[in-house]
């Protein structure tokens, strides 16, 4: 295998891991959340998220003083982010006169999430979203927008920003679907869940019908798929808790008609059902320490 190959073999293993459970430690490599300490609970607010999980290699991006004070660069910078689904720019430490010289009209918009830095200085984020609604009335904006690659944008932004007259660029339906690692680990799962009344044919003690059977495993595939990625990957509690509910009624399923028609469950599926039931409790306690810990690194000032 060549080197290409095996960067780009790597390159794909990490945009799936990323795109299922987040990057979120890339944030803490941008000179600007290595220099200053966060108010956590402003951060997470300004940046539109609950938890700060969700902010990654994606979400967060540096401002930098020289970029705010050219307008193009800015567009520039503005039009990329939406490009990439950027959720929040940062910028600092800096002095709140000089950010407010620099930002002219768009300073209020700027949020100070530091905590306490210096007497003078701090660090302030600044919204994507935000910064879309106030400037597309700007014709030289929407100018900058034109022919822009939407596929990545939110769709609530990219039809605000296609109201206002901006023609975008999109992807095929398919093309996204088939370029989204997701995809995958569905398809994956789906083909399994669909096998799994095979066996069942050399079973003589089963005396339903195997066509029933399959029916169940094919229709719980793809609520079954989701259940167990939501109870792995999903940042809200509720969603995680409903995922794994999914998980276990539709992987069980299958078992229950089985139970009804023949001798009763597999030994394995009581085994199943508790890893999952334990998988479930401890992505939780995870996910709790996981938070915990990104709310003293970002808290914790480099300079300090």
């Amino acid at each position: 295998m060549s080197v290409q190959n095996r960067a780009a073999q790597v390159s794909r293993l990490r945009r799936l891991k990323e795109t299922l459970f987040g990057s979120t430690q890339a944030p803490f490599e941008l000179p600007v959340v290595q220099a200053c300490a966060f108010d956590t609970t402003k951060l997470a607010h300004t940046a539109g998220v609950s938890r700060l999980a969700e902010l990654g290699r994606r979400e967060v991006r540096e401002l930098t003083p020289q970029t705010l004070s050219t307008t193009d660069d800015f567009y520039s910078e503005v039009r990329d982010a939406l490009e990439h689904r950027a959720l929040i720019w940062l910028i600092g430490p800096i002095d709140t006169e000089q950010l407010k010289e620099l930002a002219g009209p768009l300073f209020d918009l700027f949020v100070n999430v530091g905590a306490q830095h210096s007497e003078t200085q701090t660090v302030f984020g600044l919204r994507v979203s935000n910064v879309v609604h106030e400037l597309l009335p700007d014709a030289s904006f929407r100018a900058a927008l034109e022919g822009m690659n939407a596929t990545r944008t939110p769709h609530s932004l990219a039809h605000q920003i296609e109201a206002a007259g901006v023609k975008v660029f999109k992807r095929s339906l398919i093309t996204r679907i088939l370029k989204d690692p997701r995809f995958w680990v569905y398809a994956v799962v789906f083909v399994y869940s669909s096998l799994r009344a095979l066996p069942v044919v050399f079973v003589p003690q089963f005396h339903g019908s195997v066509l029933v059977l399959w029916g169940i495993d094919v229709l719980t595939a793809i609520p079954y798929t989701w259940g167990i990625l939501a109870m792995l990957t999903a940042s809200r509690p509720l969603e995680r808790y409903s995922g794994a509910i999914v998980a276990l009624t539709t992987f069980m399923a299958p078992y229950v008609y089985f139970w009804v028609h023949g001798r009763g469950y597999p030994g394995s599926v009581i085994i199943i059902v508790g890893l999952m039931i334990a998988a479930s409790i401890a992505t939780e306690v995870w996910r709790g320490v996981q938070n915990t810990r990104l709310v003293k690194r970002y808290s914790a000032s480099r300079n300090s």
